[in-house]
């Protein structure tokens, strides 16, 4: 059907519509050529209508500007100032110059001014609109400044520099981690509980991340003079140096009855910060999803490392009395142990297929551990000293399994159809490293605890309704008095 009679379908009641569909055609094809292909169309329909939204955008902008001589915003009043004033504002379509007055809170002498506009929009950053800090921030869990640049102007939209683009998202990411405690529980009281959860698995788990620290003694003395005849446009920072660290990872994932996993939350910090914290905001999720399915089985599963104790502890203190609870050492860590066993003990290739033998009497067999354990000890006695890397494996899987046995049982676990294995948690530490640990990346603090709380948020479907909750916290009503 030509493209002429095929507008009128878009509405055969509303002329106006109708009309202008008809000009933005019109001016496509005037912009393309009549001899365009179908992407030099293409990009001068995404124009046109870049300019169009522009021009709409421009025009809500400016129909929200405040000339009143007083208003109140919050409960306070403010008073115009008489100087003239403008301010840019950066959208998915572009810059706004838009003149408003500034204001400044009466009887406050030289206090701070503020732009009513700002408040009735929900400006983000340094005045970036909130469907561009929408996007950015998204954006922002998968790519760098620049990149973002790239992907939105690809897109067909316009948006500022990449200068700006970095300003704003870590402003995002800062306000995302200082209201982290409001909006967890916001984005708890958002999301039901599907009547489908059966059990609930949750999982604390390390990652190195490669850290800028700044250089300290000897190594900083000597960074310094290096630099000894260099001549610098601005003053040098402090010299630092990179060391690799390991940043913190959590996950909460719910299964239905038949051990079908339904969704994963991802959490992340910085090894700086207190794991309590996150084992805290973990068990929080948790007891969310107990308090709405009580009869929801919680499974612990993590590597035996001390150092993720404090989710344990932390859901004996949180999760009420009743849920059905256990907790496991992850069987692969478990099969890690038990492989290199049968790599220095067996035949090369494994003939006996032992690999298989131990994970099947694990799985099938709650007291397996037990008879594995005496069997590694009877093993280790007879092998004779020389055979150092046998002896080796051998200790390392005693080792590992004295204290945590009764963490290991299986098989009763598997049979009901819960978890025995921390592949959520592992997995969610790749999704984290996927962002942190590209070529060439080092973090600060800070900058680290910001990205891996955005990307937490995106990766686990939660970063619509997490803008949802941050753009109203910009939004003021502002009324004249």
């Amino acid at each position: 059907m030509p493209r002429d009679e095929r507008i009128p379908e878009i509405d055969r009641q509303d002329k106006r519509l109708l009309t202008m569909v008809k000009m933005l055609a019109a001016l496509v094809r005037e912009r393309a050529g009549t001899s365009a292909s179908f992407e030099e169309e293409s990009r001068a329909a995404m124009e046109v209508m870049a300019d169009v939204l522009w021009l709409d955008e421009q025009a809500r902008l400016e129909g929200l500007v405040t000339t009143a001589e007083r208003i109140e915003v919050r409960g306070r009043r403010y008073r115009r100032l008489e100087q003239a004033s403008s301010a840019t504002y950066h959208g998915k379509w572009g810059t706004h110059e838009i003149e408003e007055p500034l204001y400044r809170q009466e009887g406050v002498r030289n206090g701070p001014t503020l732009k009513p506009l700002d408040l009735r929009v929900g400006v983000v950053g340094k005045r970036i609109l909130p469907d561009l800090g929408h996007a950015i921030g998204h954006q922002w869990a998968k790519e760098h400044s620049r990149e973002i640049e790239e992907t939105l102007s690809t897109f067909g939209f316009r948006p500022p520099s990449r200068t700006l683009i970095e300003d704003g998202v870590q402003a995002i990411g800062g306000e995302v981690v200082g209201a982290q405690e409001a909006l967890d529980e916001a984005l708890r009281a958002d999301e039901p509980v599907g009547s489908e959860v059966a059990s609930v698995s949750v999982g604390l788990d390390r990652m190195a991340v490669r850290m800028e620290e700044p250089l300290t003694d000897k190594a900083r003395d000597e960074a310094l003079r290096r630099r000894e005849g260099r001549e610098y446009e601005r003053t040098p920072p402090e010299p630092y140096g990179f060391a690799w660290r390991m940043a913190w990872v959590g996950s909460v994932t719910t299964y239905d009855a038949e051990g079908e996993a339904l969704r994963t939350i991802r959490l992340g910090a910085p090894a700086d910060d207190d794991p309590a914290t996150l084992a805290a905001r973990l068990a929080d999720e948790v007891q969310h999803v107990v308090e709405a399915r009580p009869d929801a089985k919680v499974v612990c599963v993590q590597d035996g490392a001390s150092d993720l104790n404090v989710l344990r502890e932390r859901l004996k203190q949180t999760l009420p009395e009743g849920v059905e609870r256990h907790h496991v050492v992850d069987l692969e860590h478990l099969m890690g142990y038990l492989g290199d066993v049968v790599t220095s003990c067996e035949p090369p290739g494994d003939p006996h297929h032992m690999n298989d033998w131990y994970r099947g009497k694990l799985l099938t067999d709650d007291g397996a551990i037990d008879d594995i354990f005496r069997g590694l000890r009877r093993r280790a006695k007879s092998t004779p000293k020389s055979a150092v890397a046998a002896r080796k494996a051998l200790a390392d899987a005693i080792r590992y399994i004295r204290r945590r046995r009764p963490l290991m049982r299986y098989a009763s676990l598997t049979k009901a159809n819960l978890p025995v294995a921390s592949g959520a948690t592992e997995s969610s530490c790749a999704v984290f490293q996927l962002r942190v640990k590209r070529p060439g990346s080092h973090w600060k603090p800070d900058g680290l605890r910001a990205v891996m709380a955005v990307r937490g948020l995106v990766t686990s479907g939660r970063w619509n309704a997490t803008w949802t909750h941050l753009a109203a916290w910009h939004l003021a009503e502002v009324r004249s008095v």
